[in-house]
């Protein structure tokens, strides 16, 4: 992997952003890692749309939106219908609590430019004891509301924990029934550097459903595959509610000092994205990055796999080494 050169700013486009519109969020989700605790001076859609109109680096830029659940934001209909006016590709995830405002926008979005990840657990029952009661009805009725609307792409994203662990195989059938093309079982990320949360029986039994390489790679090694001297910061960041700015997700969330990833405020530079892009202070939060002690969140793996060739490549010999011939 090519070095950075810390020494110079680093002036790439951002190709990929995570914007949360909120942190607030309806569902108190058993596999959670997210405190999910709103902050009052989140900004405006004013200042929202200061941002992405005025900024010439983000012209080409897909925005990721997540939180929080967004559709929670009352006003969230007109924030992502003015972003996707000016042109943006917007990927967004859900929980499908909010069927009518995702309705709402899809009818006055740009759809072709408009992806969507709608997080279902399980069936009925186990989805509504993982995120609460009658919210695999509304997630259902949201799915519907998008297959129909003609978005570039949907998908359907399992979180597989103990609880839906013995559903996996049907989970899989009743959606590939409902014509779902993209259905991804997601194992339980550590974030936070702890160890993997499966046993490695619930491992065995989880292998024929993962889809993703690093993924499978992440679970056959029990969790130390993980990534350190990325790229966070050179071509993605993450904006908070607030308007905040960090080179990245985790750094933001998960660990601390969170000032070694904080590029910049928005609010105080005139909501002038270009300007905190090539400021010194951006450049020392890059600079920050290659010391950080390495992570493993799907935003930060998914990057370096797609802009940097991440090696998830998987080594047999090493992996039956420590399992055996499973």
């Amino acid at each position: 992997m090519e070095a950075f050169k810390v020494e110079k700013p680093c002036l790439e486009n951002p190709a990929w952003i995570v914007y949360f519109p909120t942190d607030d969020c309806n569902y108190k989700c058993k596999h959670c890692f997210l405190e999910n605790k709103p902050d009052k001076n989140e900004m405006t859609y004013e200042e929202i749309m200061k941002i992405f109109s005025s900024s010439k680096f983000l012209k080409h830029t897909r925005i990721g939106i997540s939180g929080g659940e967004p559709f929670l934001r009352k006003d969230i209909v007109k924030v992502l219908s003015g972003i996707s006016h000016l042109g943006y590709n917007l990927e967004i995830t859900t929980s499908g609590g909010f069927p009518e405002r995702v309705q709402q926008f899809l009818l006055q979005a740009d759809c072709s430019k408009v992806d969507i990840a709608i997080s279902i657990d399980g069936l009925k029952d186990v989805h509504d004891k993982i995120r609460g009661r009658g919210a695999f009805g509304k997630a259902m009725k949201t799915l519907e509301i998008v297959k129909e609307s003609g978005v570039h792409l949907f998908q359907v994203n399992t979180v597989i924990q103990k609880t839906n662990m013995h559903q996996l195989k049907e989970i899989r059938t009743y959606f590939s029934g409902l014509g779902v093309k993209y259905h991804f079982f997601i194992p339980l990320l550590s974030t936070s550097n702890k160890r993997v949360a499966y046993t490695d029986a619930e491992i065995e039994k989880m292998l024929p459903y993962i889809h993703y390489r690093f993924d499978l790679k992440y679970l056959l090694t029990r969790g130390n595959f993980r990534i350190k001297d990325c790229h966070a910061g050179q071509n993605t960041c993450f904006i908070d509610p607030m308007g905040k700015v960090y080179s990245c997700l985790t750094g933001q969330r998960f660990f601390f000092p969170r000032k070694n990833y904080f590029m910049g405020d928005l609010r105080k530079l005139d909501y002038q994205f270009d300007e905190l892009w090539i400021s010194e202070q951006a450049n020392q939060a890059r600079k920050d990055v290659k010391r950080c002690e390495g992570c493993y969140n799907g935003c930060e793996v998914h990057r370096e796999k797609s802009f940097y060739f991440l090696d998830d490549n998987i080594d047999w010999d090493e992996v039956r080494k420590i399992w055996g011939n499973f």
